[in-house]
C-alpha cells in the first residue's frame, strides 16, 4: 500500500505567504460581527426558556 507524505509545516509556510495583516483583521471583523449577532439570539433563546419555566412554576 502507497502513502502520500504532506508537509503540513511547508503548507502552513505557504499559507502565511497568502494572507496579509489586511486580510486577517478584515476577517476578525467579520468574525466579530457575526459572533455578536449568535450572542443576541441566545440571549433571547435564554430569556424565552427562563419565561416559560417561570410561567410554569409560578
Amino acid at each position: 500500500m502507497s502513502t502520500i507524505t504532506f508537509d503540513t509545516l511547508k503548507f502552513a509556510n505557504k499559507l502565511k505567504e497568502l494572507t496579509t495583516k489586511d486580510d486577517l483583521k478584515t476577517l476578525e471583523v467579520r468574525l466579530e460581527a457575526k459572533i455578536q449577532v449568535v450572542q443576541w439570539m441566545l440571549g433571547f433563546l435564554l430569556a424565552g426558556v427562563a419565561s416559560l419555566v417561570i410561567k410554569t412554576f409560578f
